[in-house]
């Protein structure tokens, strides 16, 4: 018979208790372990301020110095050609490299150092089922073996870290840290990086790359709709259960060089009509309303009788999305006269001290741009925005042309195209 572990079993009574003073270690025999941080315990017990080591802001874990060490180790290791399974060997210009993503970081560095434009990874990410890599190389690769029983098809070293490890998060740290840093290296000047995440090591991941990257190479936080609210999660919703929709990616540059050149924003299509877009720009400089110039197309009136969307003999803007789901008039009418249809905005800080007749446009050009304003009643002057403007292909899983919107930090909709993927996704 073996006795309990006492001591493990006072842990996690204190861990009950306070949770901030759980830390992570590894023990005489190497084990990993849980421990607790004693003088944040004294602290929590004390009235008073506790003495104790020098502190300092940093993210550290039990093996960050063997981390650091294996991002600088050097390895005698080389890339071999598989000329049979490649296409156009001598003339591509892509390569793909199999094996320990570690070792072919390293090898890299000679001829992709500060070369590298974009680069994007998906880790493991630790949800206590993962197999993460092992980079311990105080073992030979045969203890190695014996001792984890486990290497993937190309003979790179993973092992499973389950949630009861005593070094959960440790581990994981050290197996990201020494990737990141080599990741570093190969980025350009103008360079960025993307590191997909979920939840569980979301915070952490962000503080390694604040020190890796630096705080201020932090582009954003990308959150990733990943699914709906549906099937089995309605049911978890239902009763009380915040269910999880969205994962991360954590965006970095690798210096202040990514900032000079302009970069596009990504545009997602929008389905509905936005209603403001309800004045209509004559050619001779008067104002007019869509809405009229609509019943007075012979087409589009027909179906604005058709389906019932004519009260008191006016069509209402506000019916404007139901009539696009019928008529296919309406569409073709909307699309040749982008430039005819706006809705009313500030003018800009450019445009102070002028004005325009009540009722009529003008245009107005300044930093190169060129904006239609007018005056209303009250003597505010606007500016009149085109529906031109605001139409052109989106970006978004399923390219149209229509109306768009600048995409934020928020992905919508990406679990789409997932099925697309050779898995169909995490």
């Amino acid at each position: 018979m073996t006795s309990p572990n006492l001591t493990a079993a006072n842990i996690e009574k204190i861990a009950e208790l306070f949770p901030g003073v759980v830390t992570e270690s590894i023990g005489s025999d190497r084990a990993p372990a849980k421990a607790i941080n004693f003088d944040l315990l004294r602290q929590e017990l004390s009235n008073h301020i506790v003495e104790g080591p020098q502190e300092r802001y940093q993210l550290d874990w039990p093996g960050r110095r063997e981390a650091a060490f294996a991002a600088n180790a050097p390895v005698a290791k080389s890339l071999r050609p598989v000329r049979e399974e490649s296409v156009d060997f001598d003339t591509t210009k892509n390569v793909f490299i199999e094996g320990d993503n570690l070792d072919a970081l390293k090898l890299l560095q000679e001829s992709y150092l500060g070369k590298v434009k974009l680069i994007y990874i998906d880790p493991p990410y630790n949800t206590g089922k993962d197999l993460i890599y092992e980079d311990d190389f105080a073992e030979t690769s045969s203890e190695y073996l014996e001792r984890s029983g486990q290497v993937n098809a190309s003979g790179a070293k993973l092992i499973a870290n389950p949630e009861s490890n005593g070094r959960f998060h440790s581990d994981w740290l050290s197996m990201i840290y020494p990737r990141l840093k080599l990741a570093r290296n190969l980025l350009a000047d103008d360079g960025v990086i993307f590191v997909s995440i979920d939840d569980g090591e979301s915070a952490n991941l962000k503080r390694l790359l604040d020190e890796v990257f630096g705080e201020q190479n932090f582009i954003d936080t990308i959150a990733v709709e990943m699914s709906t609210t549906s099937g089995p999660k309605t049911v978890n919703a239902q009763q009380g259960t915040i269910v999880k929709n969205v994962e991360f990616i954590h965006v970095y540059r690798r210096s202040g060089e990514f900032d000079r050149e302009p970069h596009t924003p990504l545009l997602d299509g929008v389905d509905s009509y936005d209603i403001h877009y309800s004045v209509w720009l004559n050619e001779d400089g008067s104002l007019g309303a869509l809405a009229e110039k609509m019943l007075a197309d012979e087409k589009v009136s027909s179906e604005i009788h058709r389906y019932g969307f004519l009260e008191r003999k006016k069509f209402s803007i506000n019916n404007m999305d139901r009539l696009l789901a019928v008529s296919e008039a309406t569409k073709s009418f909307i699309d040749a006269n982008l430039d005819r249809i706006a809705r009313s905005d500030r003018a800009p800080v450019s445009a102070e001290g002028r004005s325009t007749q009540v009722g009529r446009w003008e245009k107005f050009e300044v930093d190169h741009r060129t904006y239609f304003l007018t005056t209303l009643e009250n003597g505010t002057l606007q500016s009149l925005m085109p529906l031109a403007l605001n139409y052109r292909m989106s970006d978004d899983y399923k390219p149209r042309f229509g109306r768009t919107v600048i995409r934020g930090d928020l992905w919508k909709g990406f679990h789409q195209d997932m099925g697309k993927r050779g898995q169909g996704g995490r």
